[in-house]
């Protein structure tokens, strides 16, 4: 079996998909309205996020689906929002604001945004809503969501944060943070099969939208919340396998005496090392915030092939991502360390990369 070394899908552990695979129970049965309220319950504790100020909706379908649903359904043509973006992913939460008209001003940096420069921004101008990725994990940097989110509500301002890929891994806390709303995913840190997102909103929030006309059926971020609240259960019909997996990986993360951090960190550290030693640049400085989920290197493109090299990886079972968007023509590519990973899964990486480079198949067939 493959070894899934990208920023997801991830390798889910064997005794999850054996449950997930085994489990039949129907979405309007008390056992499936017990693991579905369990899923909520732990989403808040995995965020730090006060239940008596947050709630949590679990929904069938990927993180865009539930950045989308909280756009449409949250922000209006009024708004005036803050956009702080340094990757791909900060770029889809654009494409979103630009979809359903809401008015941005956008902030970019590649690699960590001027503090000051927010500070600035939020406070010569009037946003009602800053948003921003935490993990942007086109390239592995790790946004500072605290200290944002203490200038944004020091502006007046509310925060929407993507945390489809640090959460479960890297430190959040909701309520100490005061985040208004945060998204995130099944199936990057927590370590289970995509295709449930997880939205957390803040009371406040929820008790001003509730009344909103709704601009889609589906999306309805208000109407999915208020039915998970008072009948336990999804408005729309879940994919139960799926939630299955989630509720039972969940509760082997947070009551896992290591938790996901160190473990992610541990590997994180030596692939970095690792590839260091080999000749491969890091993308990130040593002094640039990164996430320990996923790391990005570079490759001389003046005499590797980079997608060949990703090509030849995947035949020795080993699934690598290259950069997206312009950041393939330098040769980017990504290891990731979520999931059903070991330690010795990464040496056998390293050995299998230093043994790629060594053969000289993966350079360019004209040099």
């Amino acid at each position: 079996m493959k070894k899934l070394f990208c920023p997801g899908p991830v390798n889910v552990p064997v005794d999850i998909a054996e449950l997930a695979m085994k489990t039949n129970i129907g979405h309007r049965s008390a056992e499936f309205e017990q693991v579905f309220n369990n899923i909520k319950h732990m989403t808040l504790k995995m965020l730090n996020a006060d239940e008596t100020h947050y709630i949590c909706l679990p929904i069938t379908g990927s993180a865009t689906l539930a950045n989308e649903m909280c756009i449409s359904s949250v922000l209006e043509q009024r708004d005036q929002v803050l956009l702080l973006t340094n990757g791909v992913f900060g770029d889809r939460l654009k494409k979103l604001l630009e979809i359903y008209h809401i008015p941005y001003t956008e902030y970019r940096e590649e690699k960590g945004f001027n503090i000051a420069e927010v500070a600035r921004l939020l406070s010569e101008n009037t946003f009602s809503w800053v948003l921003v990725v935490h993990h942007e994990t086109s390239t592995g940097i790790l946004n500072p969501i605290s200290d944002i989110a203490g200038l944004a509500h020091k502006n007046n301002a509310r925060i929407m944060v993507d945390a489809v890929s640090s959460a479960s891994a890297d430190y959040i806390n909701v309520s100490e943070d005061q985040i208004d709303i945060i998204v995130t995913t099944s199936g990057k840190a927590i370590g289970s099969y995509p295709g449930i997102a997880l939205i957390c909103v803040g009371m406040d929030v929820y008790r001003e939208g509730i009344e909103k006309t709704s601009k889609s059926d589906y999306m309805d971020l208000f109407a999915n919340l208020r039915f998970s609240e008072e009948a336990g259960q999804t408005l729309h019909t879940p994919s139960t396998p799926l939630f299955v997996a989630l509720d039972a990986q969940m509760y082997k993360v947070l009551f896992s005496p290591i938790g996901n951090y160190k473990r992610y960190k541990k590997m994180n550290d030596y692939i970095r090392r690792e590839m260091v030693k080999l000749g491969i640049r890091p993308y990130l400085e040593d002094d640039v915030s990164r996430s320990v989920t996923l790391s990005s290197f570079l490759l001389d493109t003046a005499i590797y092939d980079v997608e060949k090299f990703i090509s030849n990886m995947n035949d020795r079972g080993f699934v690598l991502y290259i950069g997206k968007g312009n950041l393939k023509t330098l040769g980017l590519f990504q290891i990731a360390n979520m999931g059903d990973l070991r330690m010795t899964d990464c040496y056998d990486l390293v050995e299998n990369i230093r043994k790629e480079l060594e053969s000289g198949d993966s350079k360019w067939t004209s040099k």
